[in-house]
């Protein structure tokens, strides 16, 4: 997927929150999150987004690359495993890091995207504070 195309989805998805739910499990080294929709039309959004926004940052692209944030998970995209598992009317994705300062990126961006889900644009518009005590991983050589 294109930048293009993947912030269109986020755009889709972010326009359509009210159709939206979605859950934040946390769990040893990260999170499991659900995130379904009552409107059949996103469901196939919903599905392919996390996986297109999981391939356009292991290519070295950016997201919201105004919000500081976003910019350091990216950088440490690389230190990230996660898992996909269609559901019938949505998505579960399980995300975690062998490096704890990391899953504090990984548990922060997981509430920040239920934010878009709950508030929708007015959420997309503020830009998202980092975890408390968070140290970056020592050795990036970017």
């Amino acid at each position: 997927a294109t930048q293009q195309g993947v912030m269109q989805d986020a755009r889709t998805l972010v326009m359509n929150h009210g159709s939206l739910t979605r859950k934040v499990i946390e769990i040893p080294n990260g999170v499991r999150t659900i995130s379904t929709t009552t409107d059949p039309s996103m469901v196939p959004v919903l599905q392919s987004h996390p996986r297109e926004m999981d391939q356009h940052l292991s290519k070295g692209g950016q997201v919201r690359n105004w919000d500081p944030f976003f910019v350091e998970i990216a950088k440490q995209h690389d230190k990230i495993e996660m898992t996909f598992k269609n559901l019938d009317n949505g998505i579960e994705v399980v995300s975690t890091s062998d490096d704890p300062e990391v899953v504090k990126l990984i548990r922060a961006h997981a509430y920040k995207v239920s934010e878009f889900v709950a508030r929708g644009r007015e959420a997309a518009h503020e830009s998202t504070p980092m975890p408390k005590e968070y140290n970056p991983p020592k050795g990036d050589i970017k």
